[in-house]
């Protein structure tokens, strides 16, 4: 009796950023380090982005091989995405 043969696969990504146009000095080590979460690339020392973003990524695929040389292959993919542009004195976020 031949045995079947299993694989899966997970990962995430989360990436976020930020651009200013009237910032002059270095931004502080937390906005640099990514600490305080999506709110803390949205505004540095009181100051808007311009523009923010935020995107993660949700993957999981697996395989397996059945017998009499069948194989079975499945995957799944989530993406969301958060932008915020600057209107007037705020933040509005684009779904």
């Amino acid at each position: 009796m031949a045995r079947a043969h299993h694989r899966c696969d997970l990962s995430y990504s989360a990436q976020q950023g930020s651009s200013f146009s009237r910032a002059t000095d270095a931004p502080p080590a937390g906005y640099q380090f990514a600490l305080g979460g999506f709110d803390g690339f949205r505004q540095v020392n009181g100051v808007l982005a311009t523009s923010a973003t935020q995107n993660t990524t949700l993957s999981t695929g697996g395989a397996a091989v059945l017998p009499l040389g069948l194989r079975l292959n499945a995957t799944f993919r989530r993406t969301r995405a958060s932008r915020g542009p600057l209107r007037t004195d705020q933040q509005v976020a684009i779904p």
